[in-house]
């Protein structure tokens, strides 16, 4: 009868193997899961910063001319990447109070950049 116990024992143990090696690719998918998701957020959200960059960079270089300053206004855009944009110019003394909203994902995610420019500078 020792073999046939030690037989038995075995079995619970390559079950308690499969049991813990099935654990673990569930863990491990799970995590790479995670990063997936991760890296993507990441991908649109840089995607974001240069879309906010080159909204900026293109309402000072317009800013530049005196003529055209002051008939600057807001607008919207959406690119193929999963990022739009929102700007709105408020006029202060000498130029504009720009408020640029982007939204990336689902559900979206916004953030909100703000800053003043200068007209003719």
């Amino acid at each position: 009868m020792p073999g046939r116990a030690a037989e038995g024992m075995a079995t619970l143990e390559c079950l308690i193997a499969v049991v813990v090696l099935a654990l673990g690719v569930l863990g491990g998918s799970g995590t790479a899961l995670l990063t997936l998701r991760s890296l993507r957020e990441a991908r649109l959200d840089s995607h974001a910063a240069i879309h906010a960059r080159n909204r900026l960079e293109l309402l000072v270089r317009q800013s530049r001319d005196p003529g055209l300053c002051f008939s600057l206004g807001g607008g919207t855009a959406s690119h193929g990447d999963g990022v739009s944009e929102r700007w709105q110019m408020t006029p202060t003394g000498h130029g504009f109070r720009v408020t640029l909203e982007l939204s990336r994902g689902l559900p979206p995610r916004v953030d909100t950049l703000s800053t003043r420019i200068r007209c003719g500078a």
